[in-house]
């Protein structure tokens, strides 16, 4: 007969039943940091010049400002598009500002004009799209309203003065011997680099009166005279680029 030892799954059960009537414990880690690595303080910016960040360098309030610009009408189709302004402005406030604008076109075709005037109409001649006539000079007023003075720093010593402000136009637009009415609104950012010479962009919408050079036959004969084309109201958008001066 085999001799079955038990004593092995009692010592088995016994050791488990100790080990289940242990009382059960949770210890809490306590984990510390060096002070000097834990922030203590707000810390401001130190800078070399700290007037320069805090007092406003550009006053604009009884003032004269002078512009030169280059820019460009987004989506003129058949003529050229880039021009060159000069604006004279007065400061009656440090806010708001009216000034005058003269603006000088270039002349000739845009590419695309210049594309669809290689386009034969009919008798196979090319349609002259120069019988039209593109815009030539702008005579306006110019109403500015800033909204924000801000500076810009690019060094713990250098802030350039930021002026934002909304512009609005109102002018005639030359087509040849024909005046046109013109009426625009815009914003126009300028960047000064000392109290008197600043950098500007402006983005513009306006809305003017056109001579439609697609309203009559180019090809008629006798050529149609600038009288002959039909007066058409578009909205272009236009961007410039300068610089100013301010007295």
């Amino acid at each position: 007969m085999a001799n079955i030892n038990s004593s092995g799954p009692i010592k088995i059960w016994i050791l488990l039943v100790f080990f289940l009537s242990l009382p059960l414990h949770s210890y809490a880690v306590d984990v510390s940091f060096p002070d000097e690595e834990l922030p203590s303080e707000t810390v401001t910016p130190q800078f070399d010049i700290p007037e320069a960040f805090v007092n406003p360098k550009i006053h604009y309030s009884h003032r004269f400002e002078v512009e030169v610009d280059a820019g460009n009408t987004l989506d003129e189709v058949f003529y050229n598009g880039s021009f060159l302004s000069f604006e004279a402005a007065y400061s009656w406030s440090q806010e708001n500002s009216l000034g005058l604008k003269v603006s000088q076109w270039g002349t000739g075709l845009s590419n695309y004009g210049n594309q669809l005037g290689s386009v034969t109409g009919r008798e196979g001649k090319p349609l002259n799209f120069n019988l039209g006539q593109g815009p030539t000079q702008y005579f306006g007023l110019v109403y500015k309203d800033r909204l924000f003075y801000g500076k810009v720093s690019f060094s713990k010593s250098i802030a350039m003065p930021l002026s934002m402000a909304v512009i609005y136009e109102v002018g005639d637009i030359q087509y040849a011997t024909q005046n046109l009415p013109l009426i625009g609104a815009g914003f126009t950012n300028q960047l000064y680099f000392n109290s008197h010479w600043s950098i500007d962009a402006k983005f513009k919408l306006i809305v003017n009166q056109y001579v439609d050079p697609v309203s009559v036959d180019l090809n008629a004969t006798p050529a149609p005279t600038l009288s002959t084309f039909s007066i058409k109201t578009a909205l272009h958008s236009q961007i410039e680029v300068g610089v100013g001066f301010l007295f």
